[in-house]
């Protein structure tokens, strides 16, 4: 069973500050609704502070629709846009074309809702320290942990800017009236200020969460957040060492390697499935793999750092639900009739050939990523070359399991991680698009593992490459039908290659690929000259100009000269 805090509920108001959808973020001037002093004067209010920062992440579809669904799967050559047809969703169907402009009402809310979360940090942060001396009831060592979630939070936040922006306005403190105009910060002092909040927050916090804090920080997230900073920020100084975008940042593989050691080495974790384990759901009893994407699998042993998500039947903005099952899954099926009938989802997301054929021949994990027709030809011909017999293409409805059409599926396949029950979504609460209660997964274990055998891979450690590799293609083996070999483990010496390949087929769809290909470098190579599915469009991936989307123009605009676009822009 999940436990929030306290629902995400948003008490930012409380703290002297509101935003409407469309209001600037960075430059915006903050509006009383309190006297400030009559707040952050308990223990209670510190609760109430940092609950405000939490709730950012499920806050307007942010984290799952626009950074993990358009900006880190469609941007990139995991997933068309989908959708009813090429006209859906104007600017997602730019954004899959890249052509979107800074315009475009895709980048506000990445932009703003991460820096919201930033300002209420900073605000916490600089408040929450003096609690314990106005209120005899405080607990000062909870009050540094609180302190600790919010340093966590903050580079959090500060990472998906920095990998979605590039060099953005560094705001560390509360700011005064002459500094909300702000300007771009040299990468290398985004990457030192996350490493410094990391390093901070690590010895404070909790090796592991109760029931009470299942959604809370702990010292195996901030490990692993910070293991990927170094991770992204080595791959920039390697693949762009001349590029000022990317100046004075440094390879720092070992410690990449070895911060990911640490929460493997914790025990706290496990890849689930890895010894063959089944588990009930609404699917009935499945993998492991399959489990983590389930509503059961919320919280699982695999989970590094999710969003709680719940359906709590609030709707649109008040609601803390996901909405990525309704972008995503399946937009029609065949009824008891066999006629062709809307399912209430929209279709978006849809994985592309160049993804499917990612997949070794009998890989487990390609069901639980991708739904494809039985009657689909690629299926024989060789050129996926899936087992038919394995494939999984229906959708739970109001009244059982219907078979799924993909005629209006660009590619002619839909996305299948993201799934819930009938009854624990549309058959529930409001039906509001928003309400979907699965989580959204933010650092997995398995990426984790990955981070360390890629880590491993560039340090020259060919032994530890092989062995966080094979973890990973050990658990996707052990989720076959007893006797499975695939995928087999890898010998001999590891290539970058494979770890690339393997991060993609197991990360798939979840908001990686994008970003990853970008900090390889590998960006234009797989991007441009693609043809999108849905009407033939060849993209023009342009170097120098598309590794970061634009920064939304009304913040250039307020910004009064400081805050500029890169090139391209």
């Amino acid at each position: 069973m999940k436990t929030y805090i306290n629902k995400f509920i948003i008490i930012s108001m409380l703290i002297g500050f509101t935003f409407s959808c469309k209001d600037e973020w960075v430059d915006v001037a903050p509006i009383a609704t309190e006297n400030e002093a009559s707040f952050y004067l308990t223990q209670s209010d510190a609760e109430q502070a940092v609950t405000a920062v939490y709730a950012q992440l499920a806050y307007m579809t942010t984290w799952d629709r626009q950074i993990q669904m358009l900006l880190g799967s469609i941007a990139s050559d995991d997933a068309d846009a989908g959708g009813e047809d090429q006209t859906d969703v104007v600017i997602y169907q730019d954004l899959d074309r890249l052509t979107h402009l800074p315009t475009s009402d895709v980048f506000p809310n990445p932009f703003g809702i991460l820096y919201k979360a930033i300002m209420l940090a900073n605000k916490a942060l600089d408040k929450l320290p003096n609690i314990p001396n106005v209120d005899p009831q405080a607990n000062p060592a909870l009050i540094n942990q609180r302190i600790a979630e919010l340093k966590f939070l903050r580079a959090l936040n500060y990472f998906y800017l920095t990998i979605i922006f590039g060099e953005v306005p560094l705001v560390d403190h509360v700011l005064g009236a002459s500094e909300y105009q702000q300007s771009r910060s040299p990468m290398r002092n985004l990457f030192d200020f996350m490493e410094k909040d990391l390093k901070e927050a690590i010895p404070v916090l909790p090796l592991t969460r109760d029931a009470q804090n299942i959604g809370r920080a702990t010292k195996g997230a901030a490990q692993a957040l910070l293991a990927k900073i170094y991770l992204f920020e080595s791959s920039y100084a390697k693949n762009y060492p001349s590029d000022p975008r990317f100046a004075n940042l440094r390879e720092r593989w070992g410690e990449a390697l070895s911060t990911a050691e640490e929460v493997i080495n914790s025990g706290v974790y496990k890849l689930v499935g890895i010894d063959g384990e089944r588990y009930n759901t609404f699917m009935g009893p499945v993998d492991g793999f399959r489990f983590i994407f389930t509503t059961s699998g919320d919280n699982s042993a695999e989970s590094v750092f999710e969003v709680q998500n719940i359906n709590d039947g609030m709707n649109w903005l008040q609601s803390r639900g996901s909405s990525i099952i309704n972008w995503s899954a399946a937009r029609y099926y065949y009824d008891k009739n066999g006629a062709k009938t809307k399912t209430s989802y929209w279709g978006f997301n849809t994985p592309r050939e160049e993804l499917a054929k990612e997949f070794e021949t009998g890989d487990p994990r390609f069901f639980t990523t991708i739904h494809i027709s039985r009657n689909d030809p690629r299926l024989t011909n060789g050129t996926i070359n899936q087992p038919v017999a394995k494939v999984n293409d229906s959708i739970n409805m109001a009244d059982g399991w219907y078979r799924i059409n993909y005629e209006n599926s660009p590619t002619g396949m839909y996305q299948a991680k993201f799934e819930v029950a009938w009854s624990e979504f549309k058959g529930s609460g409001t039906g509001a698009w928003d309400e979907a209660p699965i989580n959204t997964k933010i650092i997995r274990y398995a990426d984790v593992v990955l981070i360390a055998a890629e880590a491993a891979v560039m340090a020259g450690n060919n032994a530890k490459a092989l062995q966080y590799i094979n973890m990973i293609r050990k658990r996707a083996r052990m989720c076959g039908d007893p006797g499975n070999t695939v995928p087999a483990d890898l010998t001999g010496t590891v290539t970058l290659d494979q770890v690339k390949r393997e991060r993609r087929v197991e990360l798939a769809l979840e908001g990686h690929r994008f970003f990853d290909l970008v900090r390889w470098r590998d960006a234009e190579a797989k991007l441009d000259g693609m043809v999108r599915a849905a009407d033939g469009y060849v993209i023009d991936y342009i170097p120098g100009k598309h590794e970061f989307f634009p920064i939304p123009q009304r913040e250039i605009d307020l910004s009064k000269g400081k805050l500029k676009q890169y090139e391209g822009w």
